[in-house]
């Protein structure tokens, strides 16, 4: 799982360990040091690759209840090149 933020990376890896507390299977499945499996942000997925890809990104509103529209690094100057980086990293599927 490639996430387009470090928050939404946080996120997404504290649900996991949450439904792994349960699950021995699905625990070694998503074990750190396992090949299978990595939930990583946008930032630190270069030179990773996996048969499948999913990609997490979100958005909503702020505090204020205002439409955000921010998608972290790919907002930047050069965010196409990160997010080239994300899509290329799957070697079979892109989810």
């Amino acid at each position: 799982i490639i996430a387009f933020s470090k928050k939404q990376a946080s996120a997404i890896q504290k649900k996991i360990e949450e439904l792994t507390q349960d699950n021995d299977e699905l625990a070694e499945f998503c074990r750190d040091d396992s090949e299978k499996f990595f939930v990583k942000n946008l930032e630190n997925v270069q030179g990773d690759e996996a048969d499948v890809i999913i990609l997490s990104f979100g958005y909503g509103r702020d505090k204020e209840g205002k439409f955000e529209r921010k998608f972290g690094p790919i907002n930047s100057q050069g965010g196409e090149r990160r997010l080239n980086v994300a899509i290329t990293r799957a070697k079979h599927k892109l989810i």
